[in-house]
């Protein structure tokens, strides 16, 4: 950056998918390790470093843009969709009444979902698993870590990698989205991938941050019990499961479409023909 300002004449545009140091500061909410909150700081010092050399920041969630402006009142940050869909399926594949199970999918290079699958596994599957005996957990994710991995059994499924065709089935198949998140930054995309397959999803508040006005769309559950009693109560309500998948549906078309994109970034970019 400090280049390309001495040398050029460009205006320069960052977009950070997620806002690293506050994501880092809620896991230090939770684990209180003073080497997360040391890299806390780290990350907030780059971060601010790159937000003072550039003309504007963009930010998926309005969480992110609203820290942002709290340390630099005078930049110009703005709240851009962090992802775009062309096509939207009119219905679902396979009726609710057909599936069955519980999904959760994310990758493990990023820790917030180790700490995700292992706390619903051991605070609110438990419950789950009272209330309803059959179910299973399925998590598909690549590299899965040795604390996921022990919880392979009859009723908690480990995949690793998916391979696209197999996590398609995936989302027909299992009737609930579960993203148990307890820290973390930005848009998560795997609460926007299950809405636009029109797969219901039970979310932590951390798990809905930045999508305003989605609260039609998505279940949200304050603590573990809570967690519990969403699921089950949702499992076996099959118009409840319907009016999510909709309004899911008509939420990411509302949010996350090209149009939506394109709306955000001409405020900045000149996109006429030249």
């Amino acid at each position: 950056l400090d280049f390309i300002r001495a040398e050029s004449r460009a205006k320069c545009l960052y977009y950070g998918h997620d806002l690293h140091h506050l994501r880092q500061r809620r896991k230090y909410e939770l684990d209180r390790n003073p080497e997360t909150l040391k890299d806390a700081e780290e990350w907030k010092t780059l971060e601010y470093d790159i937000f003072s050399k550039v003309d504007v920041v963009y930010y998926p969630s309005p969480v992110e843009v609203a820290e942002c402006l709290k340390a630099f009142p005078n930049r110009v940050v703005r709240a851009i969709p962090a992802y775009i869909f062309d096509e939207f399926p009119d219905q679902r594949a396979v009726p609710f009444a057909r599936t069955r199970d519980l999904l959760f999918v994310g990758g493990f290079g990023h820790p917030p979902n180790e700490d995700a699958v292992v706390w619903f596994v051991e605070q609110v599957f438990p419950e789950i698993r009272r209330r309803l005996p059959d179910v299973r957990f399925i998590v598909a994710g690549a590299n899965p870590p040795d604390s996921v991995k022990r919880f392979q059994s009859e009723a908690v499924s480990i995949l690793g990698h998916v391979p696209d065709d197999e996590l398609d089935a995936l989302y027909r198949q299992c009737r609930l989205a579960v993203v148990p998140l307890r820290y973390g930054a930005g848009v998560k995309g795997k609460v926007v991938e299950a809405l636009v397959r029109r797969l219901p999803v039970v979310t932590t508040s951390v798990g809905a941050e930045g999508l305003d006005g989605a609260e039609s769309a998505l279940c949200v559950a304050a603590d573990a019990a809570a967690f519990a009693a969403r699921v089950a109560g949702l499992y076996a309500d099959e118009p409840a499961l319907e009016r999510l998948a909709e309004n899911g549906m008509a939420y990411v078309k509302g949010h996350f479409s090209r149009v939506q994109a394109l709306q955000a970034l001409s405020a900045d970019i000149d996109f006429s023909p030249r």
